[in-house]
């Protein structure tokens, strides 16, 4: 998987939008702007991928490494170390097809979690499957055993 086209510009020119913390929204448009830019960035770096440093954002020394190679599997890799559910879910998927509600179960079970919804669990399958790990098949996750023949 690779990152979205701004999120790799953000990644390595920074942005000159405020922290949610020192956010001015002096007119909506503004706001929705702000709002917007945010939604590119929080994911990588909920990923491990950026931080912020004092009102900007900065690579992670794992950004940086994954932006010098893009190899999914290296991103998988840091995903896994940052992201709570993704070990659990592979090895669940390891045994079996899963629904986003059976996954929901895993992680309530495995992490202690109390999500009322499964969109955490859809959000971390879907990441699986852009990044080739995991496809769907009438409404359940599965491994792609051999990334090659898929």
């Amino acid at each position: 998987m690779r990152l979205p086209p701004l999120s790799r510009h953000l990644a390595r020119q920074g942005c000159n939008h405020p922290t949610p913390s020192s956010r001015r929204t002096e007119r909506a448009s503004d706001a929705t702007s702000t709002r917007r830019s945010r939604g590119y960035w929080q994911v990588p770096r909920s990923f491990g991928l950026l931080e912020t440093v004092g009102e900007r954002l900065a690579l992670t020394p794992d950004g940086a490494t994954y932006l010098a190679s893009t190899s999914p599997e290296l991103l998988l890799t840091v995903i896994r170390k940052s992201v709570a559910g993704f070990d659990e879910l592979l090895a669940e998927l390891d045994q079996h097809a899963l629904s986003a509600d059976e996954g929901l179960r895993v992680l309530t079970e495995s992490l202690g979690v109390e999500w009322e919804s499964d969109a955490q669990v859809k959000f971390r399958l879907g990441w699986l499957e852009s990044l080739g790990v995991a496809k769907q098949r009438g409404g359940r996750s599965e491994l792609v055993r051999n990334r090659d023949t898929e």
